[in-house]
């Protein structure tokens, strides 16, 4: 290969380059607006949430061979009960399985999930802070789960 022929193939893989750039920019560009729009019918309609909430991770809807959102984060801390993992942990688990959720932002998709499984009364994940203040999450099979409530007197 002479120096001018490899010049022309620069300059042709430079070109295609920007071409595809601009591909990817126009598709995040789309992307982020899809989401939009989801997370807008999710506000008029509070109770799809189950249903949305995986897709607002950027995880696939066609995807059915794996957990995803909530029951990845879930599943990955059942298999250690009792024991305490950081954010940063279950992405990496996440990610080391191929569950990791398609976003800009991972840790964040999965911090939400782990506080959705945090605030649902009916989940075994609980929250603590270790003594340096990272947060982290367990699975609890041990959980009490608040019962009914019951007053001794009036509420009134």
């Amino acid at each position: 290969m002479e120096l001018q022929e490899a010049e022309a193939q620069l300059r042709s893989a430079a070109t295609q380059l920007e071409i595809e750039q601009r591909r990817a920019e126009e598709a995040t560009r789309r992307v982020s607006g899809l989401r939009k729009v989801m997370a807008g019918y999710l506000e008029m309609f509070p109770e799809l949430e189950r249903l949305v909430e995986d897709w607002l991770s950027g995880i696939s809807p066609l995807d059915e061979s794996r957990p995803r959102g909530a029951e990845a984060v879930r599943v990955i801390l059942q298999e250690t009960p009792n024991e305490w993992h950081p954010v940063s942990e279950l992405v990496a688990t996440l990610r080391d399985r191929g569950w990791l959720p398609d976003s800009e932002n991972p840790a964040n998709a999965v911090r939400t999930a782990l506080q959705r499984l945090v605030a649902s009364e009916e989940s075994d994940i609980v929250k603590g802070k270790r003594p340096s203040g990272q947060v982290v999450y367990q699975y609890d099979p041990d959980r009490e789960r608040p019962s009914e409530r019951t007053y001794d007197e009036e509420p009134f």
